[in-house]
This record gives C-alpha cells, structure tokens and sequence, in this order.
C-alpha cells in the first residue's frame, strides 16, 4: 500500500513526499499470519528499515531528485533514509527558553520544514510561527487555500473573511527566507545550534506558554563564529539585550535587516539592539 502511494504521488511531479506520519518507525503487530512472530522483536526493525528503503527506491526511480520526508523528528538510525522532516514546534514554556532539542543535536545532518502547528489564529500569531521556524534554522511552511491563498493553519475553518493580510505574510516570509539564505546562511543553514544565550528585555505573550515577543536562539558557524539570531514579529519597535558570552576582546557585528555595523569589545558584554516592527537581527561574535 504504502509503495502504490508513493509511487503515485511520485508521478504528480512533487518535490518531496511525505509518507510517513505521526512518528515514523515501526508499530507492534501480533497477527499470526504476516510472515513474522506474532509479538513485537527484531522483525520489526528489519521489515521498516526495507520498506523505507523501498519507498525511496520507488520514489527515485520516478524523480531521482525526489526526497522525501516525515512527520516529527524521526529516529537517528533513519537520518540517512530522509531529506528533510517535519518539525511540529511551539514557543516557550513556563519562564525559560526551550530549544527544538532533535535541531540541538542533529541540524548539520537533516533539514527540517515547519512554519506553524494549530497556533496561528490571527496575522501576529501566524507571523510568530514564522519567527520561530526562522530562529531555528527551519524552512518555511504555509498552509494554501483556493487561488494560492495562505491561510492562518490547516485546521482552521475556510470561512473566506478570516485569511491573513497576503500583503504582510508575504512580505515577512520573503524577508525571512532572504536574511536566512543570506547574512544568517552560515550559522541557520549550515550552522550549529548552540546553548541559547540569554535575551532579556523581552515581553512575553501567552502562546505556547509564555511566548516571547522577540524570537531568539544562538549558533555556531562552521568557523567558530557565534551567531544570535533574533525576530521581532510584532508591529512595535523593540529592544532586546542581549548577553554575550566569552573572554577577552571581540570583533562583533551587529546585522538589522540590510544594516550592518560592527565594534570591538571585551566579552562579556551586553549588546542593546534596536529592532524595528516586522524586522530580523544577527549579533555575530567573530572567533
């Protein structure tokens, strides 16, 4: 069943498929007559790990460029079976920060996609879901309706007066998915996500908990350099302080959406940084 799907969907000309959903792995089957012992074993493993390798199989030999993908942060032992997952993420919970731990670990190995999960009921919502996905490295996600439309969420009602302002969801994603490919490549493309740094001088909103007016996490390039990312979402200007941490002095450049200026100072240091309605900051720590 799952190998005609995927073949398919294959033929509509997809870029990726998302097959497996609701964690992927295998599941307890005690039936007598499927040519396995009737209670959970090895068997398992050895019968997933050929079907998703037939599934890939089956999709490439439509479309050798065809990846394909899962629901939620898939195991480490099948990393090499996928090109991208799908994470379902939140905010912040109780007073401190919790980072996407499976992106913690294993970003520089697998790509995932998110943008919101049964969150975005009004245009800032929506806008904090791509904040989120932008701090943590992920590709943007959208929900479309007729015509191309971007809707607030998959599971919302397709009542025609409630959709986001097209203009602004646009304009933020672009804006998100240029400063990510671009002065953010290095440390949310190829990077490493660190240990957050503390971000202070922020408001929060209740979210998933208490959610932070100004989207943060903090990276490592492959060079050594430091990197924290920062999302004001909202339509007021904020000023997050930002604690840098380290010894001794440091060439630091402070990115806001197309500016740049940079400074010399000894860590650590505190940096207070003006971020404008709907904008995105780099504080880069050189090594």
């Amino acid at each position: 069943m799952v190998l005609g799907m995927t073949q398919g969907i294959a033929e509509l000309g997809p870029d990726v498929i998302q097959q497996f959903d609701q964690g992927i792995g295998v599941s307890i089957c005690y039936a007598t007559n499927h040519g396995h012992a009737p209670v959970p074993g090895p068997w398992m493993t050895d019968e997933f790990n050929n079907l998703i390798k037939q599934d890939n199989k089956m999709a490439r030999s439509i479309n050798h460029m065809l990846i394909t993908s899962c629901e939620g942060a898939p195991p480490e032992v099948y990393l090499q079976d996928l090109g991208i997952w799908d994470a379902r993420w939140g905010g912040w919970i109780g007073k401190s920060l919790n980072c996407p731990l499976f992106s913690f670990i294993y970003h520089e190995y697998l790509y995932a996609h998110s943008g919101f999960f049964t969150s975005s009921v009004n245009d800032a919502d929506l806008r904090a879901s791509v904040a989120r996905a932008f701090v943590y490295g992920y590709i943007l996600n959208f929900t479309l309706r007729e015509k191309g439309l971007i809707a607030y969420d998959w599971n919302k009602v397709w009542d025609p007066l409630t959709i986001p302002d097209q203009n602004v969801i646009l304009d933020w994603a672009k804006r998100v998915t240029h400063f990510r490919t671009g002065v953010g490549r290095d440390y949310l493309v190829f990077g490493k996500m660190l240990r957050p740094w503390n971000v202070a001088n922020v408001e929060t909103q209740v979210g998933y908990g208490k959610e932070p007016f100004v989207e943060s996490a903090t990276w490592q390039a492959q060079d050594g350099n430091i990197g924290v990312v920062l999302a004001n979402y909202t339509d007021v200007k904020t000023s997050p302080r930002v604690e840098l941490e380290g010894h001794g002095k440091k060439n630091v450049v402070i990115h806001v959406d197309d500016k740049s200026h940079s400074l010399e100072v000894s860590l650590p240091y505190v940096v207070d940084i003006e971020l404008p309605p709907r904008s995105l900051g780099l504080i880069e720590v050189e090594k």
